[in-house]
């Protein structure tokens, strides 16, 4: 996969095929926990606000490309149309594949009859998958060490966690070394598509690249500030940073 240097990361860009490769290699592993994430325009917002966060990420994971306001800002910002990632599309493919290879899942987040069906999907979908577990992502700080303990007692190949950005990720890394899986994916907003508790946009409108309007016709109040200021911010942010770099 091509490494995009974007500040304060560096992002991964690719095929889907490539991609799903990627995280299979890093559930396959048992030696290690890796932590693999998808930077898009909103999460970079908050991101290079964040130091520790960018520390803690910039050496313990993996950040995917993700989205067409980020791919916007990076090709403004002199480096080239890149391939993006988002988990929607990826995650059938890593499925597909974790299924054939036997894999065991755990899945953390969502609201808890939103976790249920995607646990209930997955078994159904694919079934060589194992789901070994599932926690809805609505947990006190204080029961979080129980929360970890069940989930390593039950040792999954991947833990998916989709508890939003920038949460996911602090919980990912406070608690890498402990949770025991072998890859940590966090995949945001994906439970609510998976389970089907909200539309996807029809396959013209995703080819077109205009799944971000479809959502926000969708979802106009909870994704306003997302779609005019977060999404803005960063394209124009990343284009301002060509200029600078040659000034």
């Amino acid at each position: 996969m091509k490494t995009i240097s974007v500040y304060p990361l560096d992002l991964k860009a690719g095929t889907f095929d490539e991609a799903a490769s990627l995280l299979l290699e890093c559930a396959s592993c048992a030696t290690s926990s890796s932590i693999v994430l998808h930077i898009n325009a909103r999460n970079y917002y908050f991101l290079i606000k964040d130091d520790e966060l960018i520390e803690g990420l910039k050496h313990n994971a993996t950040s995917l490309l993700d989205g067409i306001g980020l791919k916007l800002g990076i090709w403004l910002a002199g480096k080239g149309w890149q391939s993006d990632l988002n988990g929607t599309d990826l995650f059938p493919r890593v499925m597909k594949r974790a299924s054939e290879m036997g894999m065991t899942l755990f899945l953390l987040g969502g609201r808890k009859p939103v976790t249920s069906r995607v646990a209930e999907t997955l078994v159904q979908s694919y079934p060589g998958i194992e789901v070994c577990g599932y926690r809805d992502g609505y947990f006190a700080e204080d029961e979080e060490d129980k929360i970890v303990r069940r989930i390593r007692s039950c040792r999954p190949n991947i833990l998916i966690v989709g508890m939003g950005f920038p949460r996911q990720e602090s919980f990912s890394l406070k608690y890498r070394d402990r949770i025991g899986a072998n890859l940590i994916w966090n995949v945001g907003g994906l439970f609510d598509f998976v389970s089907g508790s909200k539309p996807r946009a029809p396959q013209i409108v995703r080819r077109i690249r205009m799944e971000w309007f479809f959502r926000w016709i969708v979802e106009p109040r909870r994704l306003f500030l997302r779609t005019f200021f977060y999404e803005p911010f960063t394209v124009v942010k990343l284009a301002i940073s060509r200029f600078r770099k040659n000034s």
